[in-house]
């Protein structure tokens, strides 16, 4: 079974104003490479084809591979914010790499309410 893999989010266009510190682009996210998409559309199109013989192991199946692809976004987001952390590497990080964390923190939520 493939991981997601993240995808590039595309370039924004140079058309609108420039960026003011904490703007954020309005583009869409996209998370998952081309291969996990297929791996999730295909599964999916196996359980709903046995919708129709056995709607319960359909239903069960369908909210197992749900279940997965949750499981899986959260932990890459996860390991994404840990990333951001300045004191994984050391107990008494300088101003700066904790004012640059703080910035990651904040683009990286931005880019969550954007999903």
């Amino acid at each position: 079974m493939p991981r997601a893999g993240r995808r590039a989010a595309p370039e924004p266009s140079p058309a609108g104003p420039p960026l003011r510190p904490g703007d954020i682009n309005q583009i869409q996210i996209a998370f998952w490479d081309d291969e996990a998409v297929a791996h999730y559309r295909s599964a999916w199109h196996e359980v709903k084809g046995e919708f129709v013989d056995d709607p319960v192991t359909a239903l069960t199946r369908a909210h197992d591979l749900l279940t997965e692809a949750v499981n899986e976004l959260t932990e890459a987001l996860l390991a994404e914010r840990d990333e951001l952390d300045p004191l994984r590497a050391t107990a008494n990080p300088d101003t700066e790499s904790m004012r640059m964390a703080m910035r990651g923190y904040r683009e990286f939520l931005d880019r969550i309410l954007a999903l």
